[in-house]
Order: C-alpha cells, then structure tokens, then sequence
C-alpha cells in the first residue's frame, strides 16, 4: 500500500534474505526476483502516487514531485527481458524443441507434483499443449527484441523499413500478449506458487510513459 515504502522494501529484502537462510529448500527463483525488485523500489521514488506516503505528503502539505528518475523502470525492463530471455536459453531439454515433439509443458502438467489439471484433460488436449510450448519458446528466445520493438514503438516518427514493419505488424503488443498468456497459463495449470503473480506485476515496466498515461486516465 506504500506506507514507509523505503523502509518497508528494505524489510522485506532482509526477512526473505533471513528466511532462505534457515530454511535453503523453500527458496525459489521468484524470492531472488523479489529481493531484486525491492531492492530497485528501494531505491526509487515509486510511492510518488498511489501510496499512503503519498497522500500523507499532500495532507502535511509536502506533496511529492511530480516527475521520477525513470531509470528504475528501465533496470526493471531489462532484468524483465533477461529473466524471460536466459530462460528459454536454459532449456536444453529435447521436449522443448521439435526433436522432442515440443512436449515439455504437456509433460509438466501431468506431472502430480506440479500440475494442477486432471491428467485426462491434459491428455485430450496434448497437441495444444505442444503449440503452447513452441509458443512459450518463441516468447522467451525473443524477449530482448522487445527492446528494440520498445524503441521503435518510441520513435515511431522517424524513418526505417524495420521500424515501419515492427509497428505494423504490432510485434510489441503480440509479445506482451504472450508474456500474460504464459504467466497466466503457470498459474492456472502448475503449482509454481506466487511465482506467475510476482512477475505479471511487473508489466507497467513494459509500456511507455505516454501509454501509462491513457491507461491512467
């Protein structure tokens, strides 16, 4: 709710830390992602609208400045992509790939400690499930174009064959409709545990200010 934002950040960063030291097996990547983000937050003036630091500010007298650093946001992006890109670079398995038939995800949800759908509905539904998995590695290999249908997208006014084609074809948009379909698909069909939500909260950081800005009003 951004109440004592900094100091609540910097808290939470050093129980979880504390945390994974008594107990190393409950650690998962998404508690490194957190302690990252936190960390970042920490050190941002992210509670500059939408917290109680903020309304607190206004109320005493002391509202907060209407413009932020924006490198926050961009070191966010780029630790967005990297996780999503370094990924799919770690999926060295033949399932994920058409040697393996692209059977990795339909493997994983009838996996009885992970899945959380009826094995006969997966079954049924198996050639989706590998559709969805060349899916899921075309989302990931190509996470850091974003960045560059990202800048495109920002200077959409200026010249280029490439640009042109990448704002048509809405490359951008096609991409962030795949990054909510995967994380939502985790989160109905795997138990990865707060994992899908931590990472589809970040997706401000995928869209540009003036984007922001229409969304908000």
């Amino acid at each position: 709710v951004g109440a004592g934002t900094r100091v609540a950040c910097i808290g939470f960063v050093l129980v979880s830390a504390q945390q994974s030291a008594l107990a190393p097996d409950s650690e998962s990547g998404v508690d490194q992602l957190f302690r990252i983000v936190l960390i970042v937050l920490a050190l941002s003036r992210c509670n500059a609208r939408w917290s109680i630091d903020a309304w607190l500010a206004r109320r005493i007298g002391r509202p907060m400045p209407a413009l932020i650093p924006a490198w926050p946001r961009y070191l966010l992006l780029l630790q967005l992509v990297w996780v999503y890109f370094s990924s799919g670079q770690n999926k060295a398995s033949h399932d994920w790939g058409p040697l393996g038939g692209f059977s990795a995800l339909g493997n994983a949800l009838m996996d009885p400690h992970n899945g959380r759908l009826d094995p006969d509905l997966v079954s049924a539904m198996f050639p989706l499930t590998r559709v969805a998995t060349a899916m899921t590695m075309a989302f990931e290999l190509t996470a850091l174009f974003y960045l560059l249908w990202l800048y495109y997208a920002a200077t959409a006014d200026q010249p280029g064959r490439l640009r042109r084609f990448a704002n048509r074809a809405r490359l951008r948009w096609i991409w962030f409709a795949l990054f909510v379909a995967f994380e939502l698909g985790i989160a109905i069909g795997l138990r990865l545990g707060s994992f899908p939500w931590g990472m589809l909260a970040l997706w401000p950081v995928l869209l540009l200010p003036d984007e922001l800005e229409r969304f908000d009003a």
